[in-house]
């Protein structure tokens, strides 16, 4: 009788090795994960505004505003974004440009193409600048920062200045499913 009994027992034993088995490796998993997110989400403040320009300095790329003029002349394949804001882009904008306000630039779906090169500017730089190293970390390749901006531009072509609301992007788009970010 206690032999009957003792493969019973040693295939209870199997299965609750199994499960325990099964539970550490779970627990072991779970730990992995976290730690591997943990250290890839370290985010340090910046002292302050001159410390931000100067990180997204270090990723963005500039055009000359005379560089880009002459793009703008042989009418290449480009989007310009203006990224200030809408009451200054009604005022005034280079011709085509689309506006698209800093805090709104990893939103705008009408800049969701990343193939084609992109020229953003704002009055100076700075806005321009921090948009565009946005731009970067969201997979966009071809970005270019137009040098000395709106100022610039208004000063040296005045010939070349465009009033009203052309196209203008200054709401978030309706929400869309997480694609969890690889695109």
């Amino acid at each position: 009788m206690v032999a009957a009994v003792e493969p019973m027992d040693n295939e209870l034993l199997k299965t609750i090795n199994y499960k325990q088995m099964n539970y550490k490796i779970t627990y072991i998993l779970i730990l992995v994960m976290i730690g591997s997110l943990s250290c890839n989400s370290k985010i340090e403040p910046y002292e302050n505004i001159d410390a931000m320009l100067a990180d997204a300095n270090k990723t963005v790329e500039y055009i000359d505003i005379e560089d880009f003029k002459t793009n703008f002349d042989n009418k290449e394949h480009y989007v310009i974004i203006d990224c200030r804001e809408e009451k200054e882009f009604v005022a005034g904008h280079i011709p085509g440009a689309i506006n698209v306000p800093r805090g709104l630039i990893g939103f705008a779906k009408t800049i969701s193409d990343r193939h084609p090169q992109l020229y953003i500017y704002s009055l100076t730089k700075q806005r321009a600048t921090l948009g565009a190293a946005e731009l970067k970390k969201l997979k966009y390749k071809h970005v270019s920062v137009i040098t000395g901006g709106w100022e610039k531009w208004h000063k040296n072509f005045p010939e070349l200045i465009e009033k009203g609301s052309g196209t203008k992007h200054t709401e978030a788009t309706e929400p869309e499913e997480e694609s969890g970010g690889c695109g």
